[in-house]
């Protein structure tokens, strides 16, 4: 049996469709690989960028950690000298001496801050 004219064009042309469709087929698959290694691309630089951040984290954390550590031992250091020794009972009449001479100099630091106060009210007005 041979083919008639019109039977070969028609096989010629099931053939051309078979044919593109492969071949846009294999078009598709590259350009999807493409696509594939633009992600992979990307995926390599963000695991970068985290990685870049993450040393730049743990640093100041552990820079955190030494100012917290300086802190708490000077916070020991604080406790411990202001725990003052016991004093000496003395007399009734050294204790009244030193407690009227703190009280007259308490009411004169008082006077001179609150003529020290009124002189900047001033100033500041007149400006």
């Amino acid at each position: 049996m041979v083919a008639s004219g019109t039977e070969m064009n028609i096989i010629k042309i099931i053939l051309g469709i078979i044919v593109g469709v492969l071949l846009a087929v294999v078009y598709s698959l590259r350009v999807i690989v493409l696509m594939e290694r633009k992600i992979a691309r990307m995926d390599i630089n963000l695991i970068r960028i985290v990685n870049k951040l993450y040393k730049v984290e743990e640093a100041e954390i552990a820079e955190e950690k030494k100012i917290e550590e300086m802190l708490n031992k000077k916070i020991k250091k604080a406790k411990t000298s202001s725990k003052k020794p016991e004093k000496k009972k003395t007399s009734k009449s050294k204790k009244t001496t030193t407690n009227s001479a703190a009280k007259k100099a308490s009411k004169t630091t008082k006077k001179k801050t609150a003529s020290t106060k009124k002189a900047t009210k001033k100033k500041s007005k007149k400006k």
